[in-house]
């Protein structure tokens, strides 16, 4: 399903208002429209994009949330009441106006901070010592609302390479993944012309 610009797969389908009402209920607050209009489009999926989420020490680094959640009852895991759930078992957690929205598959999370209007909010997990990145856990703004955030998501270099170089004519399909970088950067094809050229429209 293509959602202001961004393919978003696995979707399912909209949630009843009951639903609705009652996760509203457990954060104390209304659901801002934008999110409120993502579920009922498309009520969660696997979006393959990436976002530059800022570091404390100034610098960035792209991070890529691509499953978000569903509203479904009854919850499980990668569902609203579910991860919400979950997320207050901390006792640190903020009782009222946070939800989590997605992850990033291991550790990290995204979340929708309401206590103040609106923000988009990435619990960003520390990595291990050896690989030489950053170690410390970090809480970043990585947009002023849900919206901001789908419009600021990107396609890597390094994932437009690798689904060239890893297609399989015999499994993948071409118009796919054209359609998929296309909602990037628009450049894509002069940029990545002959390495595309040889792994997928020449590929024996």
């Amino acid at each position: 399903m293509l959602y202001r610009n961004r393919i978003i797969e696995d979707t399912c389908t909209a949630p009843s208002a009951e639903l609705v009402t009652a996760l509203e209920g457990l954060l104390g607050c209304r659901l801002p429209d934008d999110y409120r209009q993502f579920l009922e489009v498309c009520n969660g999926g696997y979006a393959a994009y990436e976002i530059n989420a800022p570091l404390g020490d100034g610098s960035s680094e792209p991070l890529s949330f691509c499953y978000l959640y569903s509203l479904a009852s009854p919850g499980t895991w990668r569902t609203l009441p579910f991860e919400l759930a979950q997320a207050r078992q901390d006792p640190e957690f903020p009782a009222l106006k946070v939800v989590p929205i997605a992850s990033s598959g291991g550790g990290s999370r995204l979340f929708l901070d309401l206590r103040a209007g609106c923000r988009v909010v990435a619990f960003i997990e520390g990595l291990p010592a050896w690989t030489g990145r950053r170690q410390q856990d970090e809480l970043v703004t990585v947009a002023g609302s849900f919206n901001d955030y789908l419009d600021a998501l990107f396609i890597s270099d390094d994932a437009i390479i690798d689904a060239i170089t890893d297609f399989d004519r015999a499994t993948d399909d071409p118009e796919r993944l054209v359609k998929w970088f296309d909602t990037g950067d628009q450049n894509w094809r002069t940029t990545y012309r002959e390495i595309r050229e040889r792994h997928v429209l020449n590929r024996g």
